[in-house]
């Protein structure tokens, strides 16, 4: 039987903020996070071991050129694999012996760009044995409507 574990995904756009990590810290240290996921960090590369002592976590990973961060504790084992540039998958083990696979995707912003990532996705999905987690940020919008600021829509 799965050991149950909280972990946190999130989509932070600025992790090394002094406001964003004051937030992370609370909600890790409150619910006892034991594997954090942060999507677009937008930071570098030197502030992912900065975050890591701040928070407490005992390990930390960088993937998908700085795009996803990855923080856990040493009574976990993660095997990392990148895919198609936009797919970080994690086989993630516990003390217990019970495990899990976990994929964090940060997407292109085309479909065009997303292709490898859905090949990639189609094929892993004949190596997953057992519970499989899946976050992502897909950069997609489902209508011109939905779009607030930046560069337009590349459709």
């Amino acid at each position: 039987m799965l050991s149950p574990f909280k972990s946190v995904v999130w989509n932070i756009r600025g992790a090394s903020r002094k406001d964003s990590l004051r937030y992370l810290n609370k909600i890790c240290k409150t619910n006892k996070i034991r594997l954090l996921v942060l999507l677009e960090p937008l930071s570098d590369t030197p502030q992912l071991e900065v975050v890591r002592r701040l928070l407490g976590f005992d390990s930390a990973l960088g993937a998908l050129n700085n795009k996803v961060w990855v923080f856990w504790y040493n009574d976990m084992t993660l095997n990392f694999k990148e895919l198609a540039e936009q797919l970080l998958h994690m086989h993630v083990t516990f003390s217990s012996g019970c495990s899990i696979q976990f994929s964090a995707v940060y997407a292109r912003c085309t479909r065009v760009g997303r292709r490898d990532l859905w090949a990639a996705m189609g094929a892993l999905t004949g190596e997953v044995v057992g519970p499989w987690l899946l976050a992502w940020d897909f950069n997609v919008i489902s209508s011109r409507e939905e779009r607030a600021g930046g560069s337009p829509a590349i459709e």
